[in-house]
């Protein structure tokens, strides 16, 4: 044993488990056995004030069926975590598993097992517990029946090579199941429940041991019921807070900003409140229950109470010095998705109404003056002009679709709308010059690219709405505006370049010109997801906004966030959460929590809070401490947006920076990823050290060019009969269509000085001598007509200052390079087809086709049901996808054959030196002499990096031919329906199924074949050559020669081989017939498939229109009102106002009208809505039938005839005439199906 002394835990049994020790760590024996607490087990979460914390944690999203959402987290040795308990049984509840449990992200940490923790119980013999295992370790069994405490340390480390020190806790649970007297059992478990401090657990611990009756345990529990109450009545001393947690940004705070004399003043006036509650706070803590001794605890409660008082009265004086606030009302919008807000949001329940009102906190008895009032109509913000004379909101105005900006005088007088048209306005921020900044998505040509939905992009525009000018070439959506008193622009902008989909939506700056977009803080950020609502904080060098998730409605907690430490700086140096109440957000739904904060002094601000009562938004005072005071509400509605009714100071004017007359560079047309012919404006980037922010691993000299990669709009909204996760589909990992613009040269000092295209979104990849990328930026850079922007290095922060020097960068001293396309043309679209292919055509083919080509390879351009050969066999064959992370992560040291990482689970921190793109690729190993046994050329193995360094992009463009087959590009399916053709599911799965499911899978569905390797199977350009018919025919016969379970072609004259082969043959014709976008011939289709902006509703004076529609479930996104607002659909897929009852399916609904008075009917047309053909959720029912109200009670109408359930039209329900208040729709949906109604007509 080499002297080493070993320590094993006594072995128990928890749930049937017996505890295992498996392997040992130093010298302490590590315990890994998971056990469920027992039904009686008493749970303690991280907020239990007997849990306590030190060291460094941090709040994460973990969730736990018992515990709820949030956990802790320590990635520190020596931090721990203790409990103080009473029982005989103490277990730690812990994440388990490795790094990167986080919804749709990877990190290169992701899967690294979790760490090592030292036990102890009572400051005893220590006993170590791996936490990667289990998520519910039992620590302790079988102790003494009393009082105890657990400390629980990182260790640093892991059991697993490779693993983290890092370790994840949610809580302990508790128990006494040992003791076999239920009485002394339940004493015990009572007295681990009991609140307060040390007084209250002491006499806990007491009363427990000597629990032998019904009526000592009695007793006990009346003490506990006391513990309870006392610590109710100290809840609002001890939340009370007078100092910030300490955090590196507090510390560094307060070296760089002094507090003006108001915010002393504050925070001197709060500490001596804080002091004055610690008295009676301990007093609680030790004291010492008796029940009879009542007077004693009523006294002690009585020092809270009145302690309490004080403390609500100092923060109603504190909102009684508030300036007049203000504010909108209605109810709270709920969307899909942060960035979508501005389009996706709907009022909750369809509850329309809003005002704008008036409120002065000095004068609480005094009703808020209402300035404007419509029982129709939503508000989406406000803001306020700086003399506080003009309100500008935006508006949707009885109800129409689209947000459009106001303005309104203070007094309620001078309405006048300054926006109009088919597209969203929304956030107007009043200029220093007296124009207006705006959001809006009037850009034509851009849409989201995983929702269904128009980009938003900053604008300016004259204070009547004249002069509209785009700031934005956001491929995604800018959104939360404002200004900062230095004049810039600060807003969110969300937007990924070959990153994850979720977590980036951070905080920018840009002048009202346009120049200079800079970002300011979060890019590499995981959580929060969504910097939201950002405002300057003046006499602060801090903003206040939102933290909230990617998904759902945008609401969350309430933070502050300062680039002083650098614009990514983590949680505690950069940004610190303010409101304790949802610690963490990650991507969760916190509907109900907080918005709209607005700074009214240096550390207090104005928020909205859907807390603190029935749900509903209510206006409170919040500051830096996380102290909370309410200030206004509505018991009818949600009140928004707060802000002090007073003047405020200008920001600074900033002029104008780029030149006019901007030089244009002529863009070829090159179809179809370029349709036309187009003359794009300049600008010029200047580059000082390219070096700079590289990092070690980059030697000077090793970089020779900047490749300039545009990301292209998507031109059509997203489709939802989708393959991974596209719609339409534009490769097996990136979103987009990418685009070559060119080089620049990088001098020998690293500068580099050249043309780029303005309003577009570009990166930068950082290139060696043969084009392959040595790093690539992951955020993108935008210049406007005419502007000069220098930076500082690559990777560097955007914010650096170049080092003082004597030396002019060399790249200075000459013009700036011309911009000029890459040499294969093609308007610098990367088009798979037509720039890779040609490659692979030249050097590989001649080799890699056939019915049996070397290791089954295929590198031709014969086209499969969603790419072409050789892009399946390069990409999906290969698994490119799994092994890309695999080697990403560091779990596998083989190299992808392309790097292929897929944005719905994408990095989020930027690659490293030569970790991207080519370097980290095998494909260009395959492209030296002693692959190919000749020389490829420098220009030929150029287009292979540029293809696999702009993350293997394959369609040249969003639009399509293939209207609704799935994701748009389906070869095997009809072009016009989801369905796949009859040659496929009549004439070629049928012996599929017979010869090759019995190992490869049915083939079955709209899948058809469902695995994606699969899909290159069938040849549709050759079908002779098509792996389906030659992996098993045999080498003889000239196939593969790939025997399974006594399956072979023997030869090609097989019935089923010839059956096989004809189907295939005649898909191919199929696929041929209307030309993908990918192949020769194609036309595009989906010229009409942008974004819907619906006409306005015709306010029809009509039965059912004037009746009050209700239902058994309304989908939220949706409206009743909506099936009687005279819109009428061409098809009932059609993307217009409706009705459903989403997502409930296979059941029976109902909806029904009240009409205001008896009418006598006799028919109805219904005009169902069906999303399925697009690939939604809903169709039309299996059956209905029309019931009417007679003498409060539902009867089916008599003699009905009609009653159709057909798509694209009206289907009527003709019956007996009746004189009726009200009639209902019942609707049977189908089995796996949801339904609705576009319309709705009664006479």
């Amino acid at each position: 044993m080499s002297g080493k002394r070993w320590w094993f835990a006594r072995i128990g049994r928890a749930g049937g488990m017996a505890f295992a020790v498996l392997a040992a760590v130093g010298m302490v024996a590590v315990q890994t056995a998971r056990a469920e607490p027992g039904p009686s087990a008493v749970f303690h979460g991280r907020t239990d004030a007997r849990v306590r914390f030190t060291g460094d944690w941090m709040p994460v999203v973990a969730p736990d069926k018992t515990l709820g959402r949030y956990a802790e987290r320590s990635d520190a040795k020596g931090a721990s975590v203790e409990l103080d308990f009473c029982g005989t049984t103490v277990g730690l509840v812990h994440q388990a598993g490795g790094l990167g449990w986080e919804w749709g992200v990877i990190l290169p940490e992701t899967g690294r097992a979790l760490g090592l923790a030292e036990v102890r119980i009572d400051g005893g013999a220590p006993v170590v517990i791996d936490t990667s295992r289990g998520g519910r370790t039992l620590l302790a069994k079988g102790l003494p029946a009393g009082r105890h405490r657990v400390t629980v340390t990182n260790l640093g480390a892991s059991r697993d090579p490779g693993g983290s020190g890092t370790i994840v806790v949610k809580g302990f649970w508790v128990d006494a199941e040992e003791i076999p007297d239920d009485t002394a059992r339940r004493a015990w478990l009572v007295a681990d429940a009991v609140r307060g401090g040390e007084g209250w657990r002491a006499r806990a611990a007491e009363l427990a041991a000597a629990v032998k009756t019904a009526d000592d345990l009695k007793r006990l529990e009346g003490l506990a019921a006391a513990s309870r109450e006392m610590e109710a009545a100290a809840e609002k001393l001890r939340r009370l807070t007078a100092e910030p947690p300490m955090s590196p940004m507090v510390e560094r705070e307060r070296r760089y900003w002094t507090p003006n004399r108001d915010t002393q003043a504050y925070l001197a006036r709060l500490a001596a409140l804080r002091k004055e509650a610690d008295a009676p706070l301990a007093k609680a803590d030790a004291f010492r229950y008796d029940e009879a001794n009542r007077a004693a605890f009523t006294d002690v409660m009585t020092e809270l109470q009145r302690c309490a008082e004080r403390i609500d009265a100092f923060f109603q004086k504190e909102v009684r010095q508030l300036p007049p606030i203000l504010f909108f009302t209605g109810a709270p919008l709920r969307s899909g998705a942060a960035p979508n807000h501005i389009w996706q949001s709907q009022p909750l329940n369809n509850a329309w109404g809003c005002s704008i009102r008036t409120w002065e906190p000095a004068h609480p008895d005094r009703p808020a003056k209402v300035l404007f009032e419509e029982a129709n109509s939503a508000i989406f913000d406000l803001n306020l002009s700086y003399d506080a004379r003009t309100v500008f909101f935006s508006m949707r105005r009885d109800r129409a679709q689209c947000w459009q900006i106001y303005e309104m005088n203070v007094d309620g007088t001078g309405l006048r709308q300054i926006t109009s048209g088919p597209h969203y306005n929304v956030s107007p921020v009043p200029l220093p010059d007296g124009r207006l900044a705006f959001i809006s998505s009037r850009t034509p040509g851009t849409h989201t690219v995983c929702q269904s939905g128009p980009s938003t992009h900053v604008y300016v525009m004259n204070r009547d709405g004249a002069d509209v000018r785009r700031l934005s070439a956001n491929t995604l959506s800018d959104f939360g505006l404002d200004i900062m008193a230095d004049g810039r622009l600060l807003f969110t902008r969300w937007e990924y370049v070959d990153v994850t989909l979720t977590y980036r939506q951070s905080l920018w700056t840009q002048r009202p010109d346009g120049c200079q977009l800079l970002l300011w803080f979060g890019n590499t950020i995981l959580d929060p997801a969504t910097f939201w609502q950002a405002r300057e904080i003046p006499g602060r060098y801090a903003a206040v906004c939102t933290f909230t998730s990617h998904h759902h409605t945008p609401h969350g907690a309430i933070g502050l966030v300062s680039n002083r430490n650098g614009p990514e700086a983590p949680r505690g140096t950069g940004f610190r959460w303010i409101t304790r109440e949802f610690p963490a957000n990650l991507d969760l739904d916190t509907f109900w929590a907080y918005r709209d904060p607005y700074p009214v002094y240096e550390n207090r601000y104005l928020i909205s809070y859907g807390g603190g009562g029935p749900q509903r938004f209510r206006i409170y005072l919040l500051d830096d401490m996380d102290n909370q005071a309410p200030i206004y509400e509505d018991p009818a509605t949600s009140c928004f947006a707060p802000q002090p009714l007073r003047p405020r100071p200008v920001p600074t004017r900033l002029e104008t920076t780029y030149a006019a007359n901007p030089a244009v560079f002529p863009l070829p047309a090159a179809p179809p990823g370029q349709p036309t012919a187009t003359n794009v404006p300049l600008g010029r980037l200047m580059l000082t050290d390219v070096y700079q922010g590289m990092g070690p691993e980059v030697a000077r000299g090793q970089v020779t060019s900047i490749r300039i990669m545009e990301q292209m709009p998507k031109t059509v909204d997203r489709t939802w009969n989708f393959v991974m996760d596209q719609g339409p589909l534009m490769s097996a990992s990136t979103y987009y269509a990418k685009r070559v613009w060119g080089y620049a040269p990088v001098e020998a000092d690293g500068s580099a000085y050249f043309e780029a295209p303005a309003l577009k979104e570009l990166y930068l990849q950082a290139c060696d001598a043969e084009g392959r990328e040595v790093r690539r930026m992951t955020s993108v850079l935008q210049l406007m007509p005419g502007e000069t922007l220098s930076c500082v290095g690559c990777h560097e922060s955007r914010q650096s200052v170049a080092a003082a020097s004597n030396t002019v960068p060399l790249a200075t001293q000459r013009a700036p390079t011309p911009l000029t396309l890459p040499e294969w043309g093609n308007a610098g679209v990367l088009d798979y087809n037509r720039v890779v292919q040609p490659v692979l055509d030249r050097h590989c083919v001649k080799c890699h086709q056939g019915t049996d080509p070397p290791k089954g390879v295929l590198l031709t351009g014969d086209f499969t049901r969603f790419f072409n050969m050789s892009y399946d066999h390069l990409v999906t064959r290969t698994r490119s996808e799994e092994a890309s992370r695999a080697h990403y992560t560091g779990r596998a040291a083989e190299k992808p054959m392309v790097q292929s990482l897929h944005l719905l689970y994408g990095i989020v921190k930027p690659f490293a030196p030569f970790g991207s793109g080519s370097f980290v690729s095998r494909l260009p190993e395959f492209l030296q002499k002693a692959h190919c046994q000749t020389n490829i050329p420098a220009a030929d193995r150029r287009r292979i990096y540029e293809w696999i360094d702009a993350m293997i992009p394959y369609y040249p463009t969003s639009d399509y031919a293939r209207m609704e087959a799935k994701s748009n590009r389906d070869k095997w399916a009809h072009p016009d329906r989801k369905e796949l053709l009859p040659w496929f599911t009549e004439r070629f799965a049928p012996v599929y199924n017979r010869r090759c499911a019995a190992c490869h899978g049915e083939a079955k569905g709209d899948l058809g074949l469902a695995n994606p390797q699969q899909w290159s199977w069938l040849n549709l350009t050759r079908p002779a050559w098509s792996p389906a018919l030659n992996a098993h025919l045999a080498k003889s016969a000239g196939g593969r020669g790939i025997s399974a379970k006594d399956f072979m072609f023997r030869d090609s004259n097989d019935p089923d081989y010839q059956a096989m082969l004809a189907a295939i043959t005649e898909g191919g014709k199929k696929a041929y017939e209307v030309p993908e976008a990918d192949m020769p011939g194609f036309i595009n289709r989906s010229q009409h498939r942008a974004f819907v902006y619906r006409p306005v509703a015709v306010k029809l004076d009509t039965l059912a229109g004037r009746g009050r529609k209700t239902a058994s479930h309304c989908c939220g996104s949706d409206s009743v009102e909506a099936m009687t607002d005279g819109i009428v659909p061409a098809k009932s897929c059609d993307n217009l106002p409706r009705f459903s009852w989403y997502p409930r399916k296979g059941s029976v609904e109902w909806v029904q009208v009240d009409f205001p008075a008896p009418a006598p009917v006799s028919k109805v047309s219904v005009f169902w809505f069906s999303d399925r053909p697009t690939g939604g959720g809903c169709d039309t029912p299996q059956s209905w039938r029309l019931l009417y109200r007679h003498d409060n009670e539902w009867r089916p109408v008599e003699q009905p005839s009609g009653f159709d359930v057909a798509s694209d039209r009206f289907n009527d329900g003709i019956f007996t005439r009746v004189t009726t208040t009200a009639l209902r729709i019942e609707a049977q949906l189908k089995k796996d199906w949801s339904g609705g109604i576009s319309e709705w007509r009664v006479e």
